[in-house]
């Protein structure tokens, strides 16, 4: 009885290492979190889900308190940059981290526009210290969601 014992033969060949194909998989999921994050939060504007919202150039605060009222009132305007495909509107605003209501509704900026906006804001609580000329750093939020950042600049 002949029982013959093949043994294969191992070709020669050559396979990534095992570190290096671990290297390769840990660079391609750190890119496609990335890429996850930045379209989650709209900063790839040219196939986010929702557009977005720039504020452009800086605004102006304008005090229009009525003489004798006891509530303060502002005038905010602004240049607003609306790359969505839905009309927005303003929401709410926080001026150097306080916050203000929008008195009445704020005017919409339609889809794909950019127009110059000017609402009515009452400080939530107290009264601002605003000088005149002085620059305050501001957070815009929209009726999408989306907060931007703008500068304002009182004019008394």
């Amino acid at each position: 009885m002949n029982i013959e014992v093949k043994k294969s033969k191992k070709k020669n060949m050559r396979a990534l290492s095992g570190a290096i194909v671990a290297l390769i998989l840990v660079i391609a999921g750190v890119i496609i979190a990335i890429a996850v994050v930045l379209f989650a939060f709209g900063l790839i504007p040219g196939i986010s889900n929702q557009g977005s919202i720039q504020v452009l150039g800086s605004g102006t605060i304008t005090n229009s308190t009525a003489s004798g009222s006891s509530r303060t009132i502002y005038n905010i305007t602004i240049t607003v940059k609306n790359t969505g495909t839905t009309s927005i509107s303003v929401t709410s605003i926080n001026i150097n981290g306080q916050p203000f209501n929008i008195n009445g509704t704020a005017p919409s900026i339609p889809a794909g526009r950019t127009q110059p906006i000017t609402f009515e804001v009452t400080p939530a609580s107290g009264k601002p210290n605003f000088s005149p000329g002085a620059s305050y750093t501001a957070t815009i939020y929209f009726s999408n969601g989306q907060g931007a950042p703008a500068t304002l600049i009182y004019q008394g």
